[in-house]
């Protein structure tokens, strides 16, 4: 899938959505997928939601955020957002992810580190 410049969220599960829409908005999965320049955030998501080998950058908020727990992020490359890199509202695992010049931070919350992830800056030290 490839999201690109649509002046809201490249992925916004939610019911009124206008991105890729799911009823449920929590179990969402992002897998294999291109979200750029999008005007608000790259990818939002509920509980449970899984983002995997996706290229999340240049969106104009945080690039991947988790907003409930039980999440995963496995091998992202996430950079050049307006926000944070990875934020979560909730305990999630993310590993192999690369996550580097995003202009509020490379992750935030409570992010579990399954795998290395490469951060510049640092990423933040495990819980």
């Amino acid at each position: 899938m490839v999201i690109t410049a649509n002046n809201r969220y490249g992925v916004y599960t939610d019911t009124q959505a206008l991105g890729v829409f799911s009823e449920s908005v929590s179990y969402a999965s992002v897998a294999d997928s291109k979200i750029t320049s999008s005007g608000v955030g790259g990818i939002r998501c509920g509980r449970n939601c899984r983002v995997e080998n996706s290229l999340v950058s240049d969106n104009g908020s945080d690039g991947i955020a988790i907003l409930g727990a039980g999440g995963l992020m496995l091998g992202n490359i996430v950079s050049g957002n307006n926000g944070f890199g990875i934020v979560s509202e909730g305990l999630v695992g993310a590993g192999n992810n690369t996550v580097v010049q995003n202009l509020s931070g490379q992750i935030s919350g409570g992010v579990v580190h399954l795998q290395p992830n490469a951060c510049d800056p640092a990423c933040p030290p495990p819980p």
